[in-house]
């Protein structure tokens, strides 16, 4: 925790070479934009993972504008995703829909 005080959450959780697109997530939350959206971010470790992150900036009784941010860690939901679209792409190549139906494709 003592390696996270006084550190922007970017330097500690933006993989090299994505920390640009955390400062156009800054910049659109200071703006007063919403954000929702899917990101790679790394743990401790280094090791990266997907998440689901959703933010917006908030203001309590007229003081400064804060912002309001949850990170979800989504990535085995994105592996099974990606698994089932290999399957469903993979399948439906070598299947014909109207042959399914009984129909001639060439009708």
């Amino acid at each position: 925790m003592e390696e996270a005080v006084g550190r922007n959450i970017s330097q500690l959780i933006a993989p090299d070479g994505l920390s640009h697109e955390s400062e156009q997530l800054r910049e659109a939350l200071k703006c007063g934009e919403r954000i929702d959206a899917q990101l790679v971010r790394k743990r401790k470790d280094g090791t990266r993972l997907t998440v689901s992150f959703v933010a917006a900036p908030i203001s309590f009784d007229g003081g400064p504008l804060q912002i309001y941010g949850i990170y979800r860690d989504i990535t085995e939901r994105r592996k099974a995703e990606e698994a089932l679209k290999r399957s469903l792409s993979g399948g439906s190549a070598e299947v014909d829909p109207h042959r399914q139906l009984g129909l001639d494709s060439q009708q």
